[in-house]
């Protein structure tokens, strides 16, 4: 037991040494299984990993790319999805996908979150949302919620469970986003919009004061990256100057 709990807090969990990490020839695959004898990651054929220290297995895996689909066997007896799994294309009971997210080009870079004094929250259960049910769906809604005087948007557990519809509550998969939903770029999708909301609002201030002030040319600069991050009141200022 002892060594156990030093396998899982000596390499930090949160610092996800759990998953595939991509490298530059394929993918370096790992599984913390402590009580197995063997385990393999099955690809297009299995591939047996090397046990190293406090019940780690690992193996670098050459040619793997993102959207490689895999699972491991343990001990020859059980074939299970990867714990760590960043996407379950075929639901939780299917193989696991590699995901680059590196690959994500954000858009609101310089978001750094709001006082929470400003916080108005909505709770929202995505397959609810709208009527399609998706991440993409949402991002449709956000100005809505903007106008209504929204600041935060408070998603429900998105953590993968079984089926194609859920409260969340009962997610086995904690690195995956429920595919009923979309893919893990579509919730970043989401996620981006939402920020970019964010920086338009405090845009929309950067342009009043600079008009106040007279000073036209700060105020257009600002316009330019306010049309970038688009949303109703962008639309609806930039008609008025």
């Amino acid at each position: 037991a002892a060594a156990h709990r030093s396998g899982i807090r000596g390499l930090r969990m949160s610092s996800r040494q759990f998953g595939p990490r991509l490298t530059r020839a394929g993918a370096q695959f790992r599984l913390w299984a402590p009580a197995a004898n063997r385990v393999d990651v099955l690809l297009e054929k299995p591939h047996a990993l090397t046990r190293g220290e406090n019940g780690w297995f690992t193996a670098e895996i050459a040619g793997i790319k993102p959207g490689t689909h895999y699972r491991f066997r343990i001990d020859d007896e059980i074939d299970v999805p990867d714990p760590a799994s960043d996407f379950q294309p075929e639901d939780v009971f299917g193989p696991s996908e590699v995901i680059d997210h590196a690959a994500y080009a954000w858009q609101a870079k310089d978001w750094r979150g709001r006082p929470w004094q400003e916080a108005v929250i909505a709770e929202a259960h995505v397959g609810t949302f709208t009527a399609q049910g998706t991440y993409r769906a949402m991002i449709d809604r956000l100005d809505h919620l903007v106008e209504t005087g929204i600041t935060v948007l408070e998603l429900m557990p998105l953590a993968d469970f079984a089926g194609s519809r859920n409260w969340g509550y009962d997610g086995v998969l904690w690195y995956a986003p429920d595919s009923a939903y979309g893919r893990p770029e579509d919730l970043k999708a989401l996620i981006d919009e939402a920020h970019l909301r964010r920086q338009a609002e405090e845009l929309l201030r950067r342009i009043e004061v600079g008009l106040a002030e007279g000073e036209t040319l700060r105020a257009l600069r600002a316009v330019e990256v306010l049309e970038h991050a688009g949303g109703a009141e962008a639309r609806r200022l930039l008609t008025t100057l």
